[in-house]
């Protein structure tokens, strides 16, 4: 029985681990997980992908936190990946989408232009800085940067911002050279996590963002 049993759930999570793959590959996660098989552990049988042994060793004691906005049609308009380390809190909005990005802090709007296909998205400098005030008010004694990453066949030249950007083989290096004041210890950023879970309901909004 206990043999049978063994075998259900090899099927089950093996067609699981194959389904979920693809979302895996063509976004972030790569570069936070280069191992997937440590990820589908991580994420969808602990139901905790709060730690990544790579990132252990590139960027120190850390944790994860990851995060969505939706607008009123329940379409996903942000995605976020938080990391907590040493140098506070890091807010990364991460762009799925393949291409030329061009747009500034002001815009409405910036265009992703891939070969003949023009896209339009909602600037994403306005819900990042949106999300990071929020997460600031609660957690006001800490240090919190924020970075735009792309998809490593995206180009960001004609992007005009203050705020950092990146290609996503580059967020590790770019979370190493962020400067801060004081460098947190394990325990600091322990509780810093924690708080920000304790406090987390209060960052649950809606985008008014149409597309």
């Amino acid at each position: 029985v206990l043999y049978t049993i063994l075998i259900v759930l090899i099927i089950i999570y093996g067609f699981k681990a194959y389904q979920n793959y693809p979302s895996y590959k063509n976004s972030i996660l790569p570069t936070l997980f280069p191992n997937y098989l440590e990820f589908f552990w991580r994420m969808f049988i602990r139901k905790d992908a709060s730690n990544s042994s790579y990132l252990n060793k590139s960027i120190g004691n850390h944790k994860l936190s990851f995060a969505t906005i939706e607008n009123r049609q329940h379409q996903v308009t942000s995605k976020f990946v938080l990391f907590f380390y040493n140098k506070g809190i890091t807010i990364v909005e991460y762009l799925d989408y393949p291409g030329t990005y061009s747009g500034n802090d002001e815009d409405r709007s910036w265009m992703i232009k891939n070969n003949n296909k023009k896209i339009r998205i909602t600037n994403p400098i306005h819900e990042l800085q949106t999300y990071k005030n929020r997460i600031q008010k609660m957690l006001d004694d800490v240090q919190i940067s924020s970075v735009i990453a792309v998809t490593d066949d995206s180009e960001i030249d004609k992007i005009q911002t203050q705020t950092l950007c990146c290609k996503y083989t580059d967020v590790i290096t770019t979370l190493n050279n962020i400067q801060c004041d004081h460098n947190l210890n394990e325990d600091e950023i322990q509780n810093m996590f924690d708080s920000f879970n304790q406090k987390r309901s209060c960052l649950l909004y809606t985008s008014d963002a149409a597309d």
